[in-house]
């Protein structure tokens, strides 16, 4: 039983080095990404993706972060949309503000 857990010990430390080695986008790829919800673009798990994994760039991760409190903050009642009009005014001012060189 010990090395089974030393092994799921040892499973977990490897994914987490190599979790921490990727790198985070670049700021345009972030405006990117807003674009593409903001055009009803991307795959289906895009948007949920960028909202949910943290940055390690402090920057980008409060970019990131506003994001996805928009999605609660202007939560729509309507199932079929992420948030409401308001939502998307606000994101869209994010991504106006990112998409200017830093």
């Amino acid at each position: 039983m010990v090395i089974v857990i030393l092994a799921v010990i040892a499973l977990l430390y490897v994914f987490k080095k190599s979790v921490d080695a990727i790198p985070d986008p670049p700021r345009e790829d972030l405006a990117k990404r807003i674009e593409d919800f903001l055009e009803g673009r991307g795959g289906p798990h895009d948007w949920d993706d960028f909202t949910t994994f943290p940055l390690k760039n402090p920057e980008l991760e409060k970019i990131r972060k506003e994001c996805f409190e928009i999605g609660i903050t202007y939560r729509s009642k309507k199932k079929t949309e992420w948030c409401t009009d308001e939502g998307i005014a606000e994101l869209r001012k994010i991504h106006a503000r990112i998409s200017k060189p830093a």
